[in-house]
């Protein structure tokens, strides 16, 4: 059977996150597993490979959705330190960025990251058609 060509691409995926892009569609989908990380290490392994994966697009010209609603939540300084270049590095150039997140605590460390990061187009959300609506794509 012939492949669909309208189904997405899949980039990446590994125990951590997926990257996935449907063929001519301006937006890219990162989703972050339930897998906690564990160690340090693991950074590179997760969000390494994400910016690796991103490296061939126009950024400029695709949406970047950023999927944290299955995440385990992590904050300590070790942690944070070793996940700030990624997240840059994950999110810049593209025309804009939302992240979706399950949680209060979870939005509020986002803004934080983004606010310290001086990330610029990234808005949080709790509700995915919300975050595709402000990304300029539909369903």
């Amino acid at each position: 059977m012939p492949d669909d060509p309208a189904a997405e691409h899949l980039l990446l995926d590994n125990e951590f996150v997926s990257v996935r892009r449907a063929p001519g569609s301006p937006l890219v989908r990162v989703t972050r597993s339930g897998t906690p990380i564990t160690d340090l290490a693991q950074i590179e392994q997760s969000w390494g490979a994400v910016h690796r994966a991103l490296l061939p697009l126009d950024r400029p010209h695709h949406s970047l959705l950023i999927d944290m609603r299955s995440a385990h939540g992590r904050n300590d300084d070790a942690f944070e330190r070793a996940v700030a270049p990624h997240r840059a590095a994950t999110v810049s150039g593209f025309r804009r960025v939302a992240v979706l997140v399950a949680s209060l605590p979870g939005q509020l460390q986002v803004q934080r990251h983004v606010r310290e990061d001086h990330l610029g187009e990234v808005r949080v959300f709790a509700s995915e058609s919300l975050a595709l609506e402000w990304l300029g794509v539909h369903a």
